[in-house]
């Protein structure tokens, strides 16, 4: 299931896409989406429900120290 979010009109969009896992390289893939969303400011227009494309038993969730509170992040798209 794709879920959308209200973009109103848009000019000339690129799609950039990286996985998470085993084919991320070292994460490189992931880290280079993550600079090119800080450098040009960029949004999430549409997320996938990752129940169909992960196997939660090989992609396990990570536990996170942030600012002294533990955090869950699970894999998704």
């Amino acid at each position: 299931m794709i879920e959308l979010h209200e973009t109103g009109e848009l000019r000339d969009p690129i799609v950039i896409a990286a996985f998470e896992g085993w084919n991320d390289a070292g994460e490189c893939a992931s880290a280079v989406i993550e600079h090119l969303a800080r450098v040009w400011d960029a949004e999430v227009v549409a997320a996938m429900d990752p129940e169909d494309f992960y196997d939660f038993q090989v992609n396990r969730p990570q536990i996170l120290t942030v600012e002294g509170q533990r955090m869950i992040r699970w894999p998704t798209t």
